[in-house]
């Protein structure tokens, strides 16, 4: 167990311990509602300058200097109208590998925003008004809204985040602690008010299972429910695009808008299907294209998304490193 967790960081690469600029302190816990004795620790790293590569450690405040771990980088955001860029994709089986395999080949520390799907709840899927956080403890543990939150359980599992100055990722639950409708679907309409009135140039939105799914049936009534309840929110703020996951397929519609399409370059584009994992035995047939998709694909992928200002382009990769469906949307 950690007992005072410090990360030392500096935009400089240093050449012995005694050279790092920052030392920032933290907190650490025992983890609850798991079956093991097991503590992770949080260190929170601010006032960040943007656009710098910042190389840290971290260790014990009263270990020896070899104790503390090796060497390892990440960069801060960009700057301005910069280039952003990034991977998406969704039900991976490679989590414990994630601090070995997520870093650039210029050895960057790729850092991670999770969303909430229905393999950190057990397969949990509620209705109206119930909620037990404590069915997903290794999210609420493992990814505390703040760091020096006492009760990993008190925190909600849909939050929105500051990408850059311009662009935020908005993540929901669908329907796995948190019901989608109720504080859930009034916090969604505040939150794209607040984005709004802030100005933010792109907003993204991403949630777990798919309101157009690639897989299950259109009709199924999970899919249903939401389109039901978000869709309306999503149409009215000229979201461009959402990322959803679930279904175990490479995903992209049409520009959608009021649950049609023939909105080109205007509606919204929904990705997905969180394949970076298991691939299903029963994938459809990618040459029977239902009225709302634009390509489906039975392979393992990840999208890497480029964001520049209000254009966007995103290209799938399989796991052989071969693209398998790319495109592009946004204005200058």
């Amino acid at each position: 167990m950690v007992v005072s967790p410090r990360v030392k960081y500096s935009t400089k690469k240093p050449k012995s311990f005694k050279d790092y600029e920052f030392t920032a302190v933290g907190t650490s816990f025992k983890m609850k509602k798991i079956e093991i004795d097991r503590y992770i620790s949080f260190v929170l790293l601010d006032n960040l300058q943007l656009d710098n590569t910042y190389y840290f450690i971290a260790g014990d405040a009263d270990s020896e200097e070899d104790k503390w771990t090796d060497v390892r980088k990440f960069r801060s955001g960009p700057k301005n109208d910069q280039e952003l860029r990034f991977l998406n994709g969704g039900d991976p089986n490679w989590f414990e590998n994630w601090e070995s395999s997520a870093i650039t080949k210029k050895g960057y520390t790729v850092p991670i925003l999770p969303i909430i799907g229905n393999h950190e709840t057990a397969g949990q899927y509620i209705f109206r008004n119930k909620t037990d956080p404590e069915k997903a403890p290794f999210f609420f543990n493992f990814f505390r809204s703040t760091p020096i939150l006492s009760d990993p359980f008190n925190q909600k599992s849909y939050d929105w985040f500051k990408i850059t100055k311009d662009f935020a990722i908005i993540r929901l639950d669908s329907g796995h602690i948190y019901d989608i409708w109720g504080q859930q679907k009034l916090w969604l309409l505040r939150t794209l008010n607040e984005l709004k009135s802030r100005k933010f140039k792109t907003i993204f939105i991403g949630y777990h299972v798919p309101m157009y799914p690639g897989n299950e049936p259109f009709e199924v009534e999970k899919s249903a429910r939401l389109r039901d309840a978000w869709l309306d929110l999503i149409d009215e703020y000229k979201i461009p695009i959402v990322f959803e996951y679930h279904s175990h397929i490479m995903k992209r519609t049409k520009p959608l808008r009021a649950n049609e399409f023939g909105y080109k370059g205007e509606g919204t584009v929904y990705i997905g299907d969180g394949s970076m994992g298991r691939v299903r035995s029963d994938t459809r047939d990618p040459n029977q294209l239902r009225w709302y998709e634009e390509k489906i694909s039975p392979e393992n992928h990840g999208w890497i998304v480029k964001v520049k200002g209000r254009q966007y382009s995103f290209l799938a990769y399989n796991k052989v490193g071969n693209i398998i469906d790319s495109f592009s949307r946004g204005k200058k």
